[in-house]
């Protein structure tokens, strides 16, 4: 895929775009990503997760009232009651968000605790392991199993899939075939690829609007050579 194509298919400037095109066209062909739909849907999703290839590790720097609104099942705020919620066969409190307001560490670590095998608050894992690159790789589990993929300690270098355009492109590549979304693309499920991906629904609108943008884009160009050129 040509700077070209990818800045108008997934609507950055054309410096971001000569950066992300080499490594994002090398992991789509590596992962079967070489059909229209799958194409588009790919730049859709990668696109929004990282807000257009701009938001590549996670901010979590959140007030108090954002974090009840980001994550209503994890905080809550005085004077409702803490609650409880099951989350991979484990039970936990909601936390107060006026403890974690403003502490993007803590609020990692808190959040993300016992979640896609990272460890309780007090182990680090939920801050060390956030949402990296194009689609957000998030949790220990898949750090080690992808890094495993691409023959990368990603356990003990997680930053490197926000700060190397290669490892952050390979990574949203393993992700998106270790997770079967070709195949919610060639079913026309656009709705339970992007709960595949996001874990529920957020967001659906603008996703399917930059599907339809990067579909129209590489339609255009007539043929698919052109698209990973």
């Amino acid at each position: 895929m040509t700077p070209q194509t990818l800045a108008t298919a997934m609507g950055i400037p054309m410096q971001r775009a000569i950066i992300w095109a080499q490594p994002l066209t090398n992991t789509m062909r590596i992962n079967a990503i070489t059909t229209p739909e799958r194409i588009a849907a790919f730049i859709a999703q990668c696109g929004h997760e990282s807000q257009g290839l701009q938001l590549l590790d996670e901010n979590l720097n959140y007030s108090a009232q954002r974090l009840c609104e980001v994550w209503p099942t994890r905080f809550y705020m005085p004077p409702d009651a803490p609650g409880w919620v099951g989350h991979d066969g484990v039970i936990v409190a909601r936390a107060n968000a006026l403890e974690y307001g403003g502490r993007p560490i803590a609020i990692g670590n808190r959040a993300y605790r016992f979640r896609n095998g990272n460890g309780d608050e007090d182990s680090g894992d939920g801050n060390a392991f956030r949402a990296r690159g194009p689609l957000g790789l998030t949790g220990l589990n898949n750090y080690r199993a992808c890094g495993t993929a691409l023959r990368i300690d990603l356990v003990a270098t997680p930053s490197r899939v926000s700060d190397e355009p290669d490892i952050g492109a390979a990574s949203a590549g393993w992700f998106w075939m270790s997770h079967g979304c070709n195949a919610f693309v060639d079913a026309n499920d656009f709705r339970g690829l992007t709960e595949r991906i996001n874990g529920g629904h957020l967001g659906l609108a603008e996703r399917q609007s930059r599907f339809t943008v990067a579909l129209t884009t590489l339609r255009s160009l007539g043929a698919e050579g052109g698209m990973l050129a």
